[in-house]
């Protein structure tokens, strides 16, 4: 709704970026905010990040090829200090490898709701919301029940005991809490590449990094003496197959 007033806490977002001034920021955004409907929102918090010292990239990231356990779709944008080059984003995963409820949950059959159909655990799992999936089963013709908790947290990549839900929430604000997560899977690959292909820092075992005394060379093509400005709006982004993930491919049974 474009009327709906949290759509503007995106202008918050900037002005907490010109406030902290971070070497990187990542938002995390529906495909939908790139939709005319959206335009004065979107063309001023531009007009804001334009203000700052930032390269821009986009991608629109499904969580499934990094890593994640549900197709989840969202437009990730990277702004990284011109010092540091244009942000990097890290590669996808071939669909042979991309997880699968079978993979992780002890179910056979999902419905995600509205006109889509029963889906074995073949399939991908679909987007979690608050009401999605419907109900999950067990064998032929199995008692149909919802998600719980840790099964919801664990499509969100958190495995059990990873987080502690508070004990006294209403479920109804659990589930509209987790429906309107992030793939911790994306959120963890992200940091790294960036980490390490802007920053020039690594993992060390224990998981904290190594940093150099001097960022890393910007990639190729990125003028940090003259850095173009980013586009006031999304949509006059130039097109690019790399700024999307490669299609997802559904079993044949």
């Amino acid at each position: 709704d474009p009327n709906d007033k949290r759509g503007y806490l995106v202008w918050e977002w900037a002005r907490i970026c010109a406030e902290l001034q971070p070497d990187a920021a990542i938002m995390e955004e529906v495909p939908d905010f790139r939709l005319p409907k959206y335009a004065h929102i979107r063309d001023e918090f531009f007009r804001r990040m334009n203000q700052l010292p930032y390269f821009h990239g986009r991608r629109q990231m499904n969580s499934l090829h990094y890593g994640g356990h549900q197709s989840r779709e969202r437009d990730i944008n990277i702004f990284t200090k011109h010092i540091y080059g244009m942000p990097m984003f890290p590669p996808t995963i071939p669909d042979e490898q991309v997880l699968r409820p079978r993979d992780f949950l002890d179910i056979d059959h999902f419905w995600p709701g509205f006109t889509s159909p029963v889906l074995h655990s073949g399939h991908f799992m679909c987007t979690l919301t608050s009401g999605a999936p419907v109900w999950v089963s067990k064998g032929k013709g199995g008692i149909k029940r919802k998600l719980n908790n840790d099964e919801r947290l664990l499509c969100f990549d958190v495995e059990q005991g990873g987080y502690n839900l508070p004990e006294e929430a209403p479920q109804r604000e659990i589930d509209l809490a987790t429906g309107n997560a992030v793939s911790v899977a994306v959120a963890e690959v992200l940091a790294r590449t960036i980490a390490e292909k802007n920053f020039g820092i690594k993992p060390d075992d224990d998981g904290f990094t190594n940093g150099n005394d001097t960022p890393p060379a910007p990639p190729s093509g990125s003028d940090t003496s003259n850095p173009q400005p980013m586009p006031e709006t999304v949509s006059k982004m130039p097109p690019s197959d790399s700024n999307s993930s490669a299609p997802l491919l559904l079993p044949e049974e």
